[in-house]
């Protein structure tokens, strides 16, 4: 079975399980996104008369030569690889195949109309898109899905909070600046899904779990946190040191190794996340706590994985299990009585698997793509980097006093 989380699932014979996204709560914002979101975005057409080449071109390259800063900061995020190898080799199969499946992921990994092959026609069926760009594809989110609409440039107010029109002769007429661009309705628009809904929860859910805080009462929207003082950043759970701070860990060991009473406890706290940590079905967080020798041998390990687990059983999806942390709570792992035999030392970790839905798919998958299919080396490399993404968030080593 192959899956896509990008709104769409799709089969092992490509079927495709329609998905739809949310439909934010009535508010001017949310009335906004809904009509700046429509997907898939409309393509551009022609720029207006006179403009120079630079400020009709929709390369995030182009956007660099005034917005350097912006660029820089993009360069480096996921946003930039939304076009993933993980996502493009399940895609690179259906492109002719089943063009409706790729046309579902691409609304969030390459919402531009600009970046499909193909796109659907007067008679529904897909054909080729004579606008498309393949550079602007590999783009994924780039800056024109969020900023450019029929070649009219749109944006947040300004730092002073002033929305007026641009000066005559400004590069591509400034911008149409709306505050609905610093609302947490806007990012929802591909971070909040409505459907597929197993256990009553959408498989992208961190719109709603972020309105269930005390976040979203006092007003701390998304960008807030993921695009501080406006910087196009958008850090989240690959992130170690974004990690850091939406989390508070406890690591408390006590008592007599060979008693009874012995405890060790490793807790995190959910303090400083805006929804639930970690939020979607991709990622997975594992509390350890580890019994090791004198001679550095590990005795034995306990562990608590903090994780949505989900799978798809040929006809819908199914939640296993939710062991996430909501917002101001706390999951604990504890050892309570005598250490192992021969223990000299108590090892404490909590390990952040971003990728952990995403390896395991990939796992199963590489070995039946065929060889000689353009899709296994792509897939190869999809695995590779989602071995490479865990790492140790917090860690602890005391020695054990086994003499009493």
């Amino acid at each position: 079975m192959v899956t896509a989380f990008c709104g769409t699932v799709i089969g092992c014979r490509g079927e495709v399980v329609e998905s739809t996204r949310i439909a934010p709560a009535d508010s001017a914002a949310a009335n906004f996104v809904t009509g700046h979101w429509e997907r898939p975005i409309a393509p551009q057409g022609l720029p207006p008369d006179g403009w120079a080449p630079i400020t009709a071109d929709l390369s995030p390259q182009a956007c660099a030569t005034c917005h350097p800063a912006q660029f820089s900061d993009w360069e480096a995020t996921l946003h930039a690889h939304a076009y993933s190898p993980g996502l493009e080799g399940q895609l690179v199969a259906w492109f002719e195949s089943s063009p409706a499946s790729v046309a579902q992921c691409m609304v969030c990994h390459g919402p531009l109309s600009e970046q499909l092959r193909q796109v659907e026609g007067p008679s529904g069926s897909y054909v080729q898109n004579t606008e498309y760009d393949a550079d602007l594809e590999r783009g994924g989110v780039v800056c024109a899905a969020c900023h450019v609409r029929a070649w009219q440039r749109h944006g947040p107010p300004r730092r002073d909070g002033t929305t007026t029109a641009a000066p005559a002769g400004t590069p591509h007429a400034g911008a149409i600046r709306n505050p609905a661009f610093e609302s947490s309705q806007f990012c929802g628009a591909c971070h909040q899904f409505e459907t597929p809904a197993p256990n009553g929860k959408s498989l992208e859910n961190t719109l709603r779990e972020w309105e269930a805080t005390d976040f979203a009462a006092r007003g701390t929207t998304c960008q807030g946190c993921h695009m501080p003082d406006r910087r196009h950043l958008w850090r989240g759970i690959h992130d170690p040191e974004m990690t850091r701070s939406g989390v508070t860990p406890e690591w408390r060991v006590e008592g007599d190794p060979s008693s009874g009473k012995f405890e060790v406890r490793l807790a995190l706290t959910n303090t400083g996340t805006g929804h639930h940590f970690p939020t979607y079905v991709t990622p997975a967080v594992d509390l350890e706590i580890t019994f090791v020798s004198a001679d550095g041998d590990t005795l034995t390990t306990r562990r608590r994985t903090l994780q949505r687990e989900v799978y798809f059983d040929g006809s819908k999806w199914i939640e296993r299990e939710d062991d996430r942390i909501p917002a101001g709570e706390t999951r604990a792992l504890k050892w309570t009585g005598a250490a192992p035999s021969g223990a000299t030392r108590v090892v404490g970790r909590v390990i952040v698997r971003p990728d952990a839905f995403y390896g395991a798919m990939f796992t199963g998958l590489v070995p039946r793509t065929p060889t000689d299919s353009p899709a296994r080396p792509i897939l190869e490399e999809a695995l590779a980097r989602a071995k490479e993404s865990p790492y140790v968030l917090f860690g602890w080593d005391r020695e054990l006093d086994t003499e009493g």
